[in-house]
């Protein structure tokens, strides 16, 4: 299995065909047998309905940092090793120190684009079976860098084409953006 993850276009990975059994976070592959869990890409709309009126107009506005989980499941005394030399890199930050986002690779976060997060919390380990599996759940926080994200969706594509001051006015949305984000305009 590699251990870097090359960045994942549409049908280049397939878990049945090349499954992946871990994730790497701040350069550490974690221990066990990783599942990835729970993770949605979810959008922020604005419903804004009149009285009396069926239907409504939305306003999109931009994205909520996707949360989930790791799942580790620990079948070997060796896993338990691991688990010793990984856990302080999810440990939470001392007192008095800020926390700070982790890089993460694993073929169906990169899907969605997830590459930072932030640690939420770290179960104990704990039991799965009475054959002597255990398992510790990462809740995890996509971290994002704040970027404007406010549109109105025009309804659905005619065909037609922009009127000049239509044109002008999604440049100069794209050029605001762009300016936002930290680009050279």
């Amino acid at each position: 299995m590699p251990d870097s993850i090359a960045p994942v276009t549409s049908g280049s990975w397939s878990p049945l065909s090349a499954p992946q059994d871990y994730a790497t976070i701040a350069g550490q592959r974690t221990p066990g047998i990783c599942r990835v869990e729970g993770f949605k890409n979810r959008s922020r709309w604005d419903i804004r309905q009149g009285p009396a009126l069926s239907g409504a107009r939305l306003r999109y506005r931009g994205f909520e940092p996707a949360q989930g989980k790791l799942v580790l499941t620990f079948t070997e005394p060796q896993h338990w090793s691991d688990w010793t030399a990984f856990a302080p890199t999810v440990r939470r930050a001392p007192l008095g120190e800020r926390a700070t986002h982790l890089e993460i690779e694993h073929p169906i976060l990169a899907s969605m684009d997830i590459r930072a997060v932030a640690v939420a919390s770290v179960s104990q380990p704990a039991p799965v079976d009475d054959k002597g599996t255990w398992a510790v759940e990462i809740e995890l926080i996509e971290y994002l860098e704040p970027l404007p994200a406010v549109s109105t969706p025009r309804g659905a594509d005619t065909g037609e084409e922009l009127t000049p001051v239509q044109r002008e006015i999604e440049e100069n949305t794209r050029t605001i953006a762009a300016l936002a984000a930290g680009a050279d305009v």
